[in-house]
């Protein structure tokens, strides 16, 4: 069957985060079963020029998936309208609930019965938590406000990634979602052995290499991050990984970082692209993501996957950390995190060593569960 795909951003691109992992995740899974045609843009996103090896407006093979590279001016209703019946799928899969690129534009073309008869699944993507809601929260309600009064909202079908992001979902949306709400988790992929071999373990006495990869915005919550660290007691080197997403936002984080106290070093890492991430996570000792809400987090599996314990929030589907042996989730507590972190520096080598296998051997769990890509065929294939 053809499904017909929509995302703002996706491979070669990275900047953009979770959804492109969790697309390229699921085409792997599933590409040999079902025959995605994913339409995106030609750029990543922040940048001005196109990616310099795709043929834009031509549909090619990327790896389980065909893909169609648009520049954003030429995504009209009449180019969106043209590609469906074009590709004559059997579901549209929408990717984001508040793009206002593709997503709009295909929930408008349906609305006006410009699209052959398709089921449709929206996947939100955590875009109705908490945390998510409450940034930029009059526009969100504005927008969801209008969708509702315009009845572009009947008869959706949505993908949680989680039953409490299915229950976000119902809350935001109302009861109408009941009933018509996928549970199916993200899959994930692990990593190349060789990169598990970057890390060595730390002498006696130095510093905790704790690192932080993540998009610098309020969402992923750095500058919390750098206040934790600022309270820890031990010495330890914190080293940052992502774009700088939001200007403003960066400014904060940056003050933040100018007041850490002597015996915490900051280093900036950069942006990673998709092939090195495994690898500059393997060198350091522990993951470190205080974020408002993940419907998902891929990262923090990926942490897992290579044997970093993970400090976290408890806004994310990764919970009861601690009782696996595998780390730490809790409320946005920065005296509590700061804690955890001098815990885990002051663990010997033995203790360390016996910690990271016990994450590796969890994320090896979860990301090889033959039950979400069950779950996940059978969205699709219902």
């Amino acid at each position: 069957m053809t499904i017909f795909v929509t995302n703002r951003f996706f491979l070669p691109g990275y900047e953009a985060g979770g959804p492109i992992v969790s697309l390229s995740n699921l085409f792997a899974a599933l590409g040999s079963e079902i025959d995605f045609r994913l339409v995106t843009t030609d750029r990543d996103i922040r940048d001005t020029e196109p990616y310099p090896s795709i043929q834009p407006g031509v549909w090619a093979d990327l790896g389980d998936a065909s893909v169609l590279y648009l520049a954003s001016r030429e995504v009209s209703q009449e180019r969106i309208h043209g590609i469906v019946h074009d590709t004559t799928p059997e579901a549209i899969y929408l990717n984001s609930f508040f793009d206002t690129l593709f997503t709009a534009r295909v929930l408008l073309a349906r609305r006006l019965s410009r699209l052959p008869p398709a089921r449709l699944i929206l996947a939100p993507r955590g875009e109705f938590s908490a945390g998510a809601l409450a940034l930029k929260a009059p526009r969100k309600r504005a927008y969801i406000a209008a969708l509702k009064a315009g009845g572009l909202l009947r008869n959706i079908e949505w993908h949680a990634s989680t039953s409490h992001e299915a229950e976000e979902i119902e809350a935001a949306l109302g009861k109408a979602t009941a009933g018509r709400i996928h549970v199916a988790p993200d899959l994930g992929a692990l990593p190349n052995p060789n990169d598990l071999s970057n890390w060595q373990p730390r002498n006696p006495g130095a510093p905790l290499r704790v690192c932080f990869l993540a998009r610098v915005s309020p969402m992923k919550n750095l500058a919390g991050a750098v206040r934790s660290l600022a309270k820890m007691k031990t010495p330890a080197v914190f080293t940052l990984y992502g774009p700088k997403e939001d200007a403003a936002y960066w400014a904060e984080c940056r003050r933040a970082i100018g007041d850490l106290p002597s015996h915490i070093t900051f280093e900036d890492g950069g942006v990673l692209t998709r092939d090195r991430i495994y690898g500059a996570l393997a060198q350091h000792d522990v993951f470190f993501l205080p974020t408002l809400g993940e419907n998902y987090g891929h990262v923090i599996p990926e942490a897992l996957s290579v044997g970093l314990p993970v400090v976290i929030s408890d806004r994310t589907p990764w919970r009861g950390l601690a009782a696996k042996g595998v780390g730490y989730d809790g409320p946005l507590d920065e005296d509590a995190f700061a804690a955890e972190l001098d815990r885990l520096a002051g663990l010997d080598a033995d203790a360390m060593t016996d910690m990271r296998s016990a994450c590796r051997d969890y994320a090896q769990a979860v990301l090889t569960d033959p039950a979400a890509i069950e779950a996940n065929r059978k969205l699709f294939l219902r």
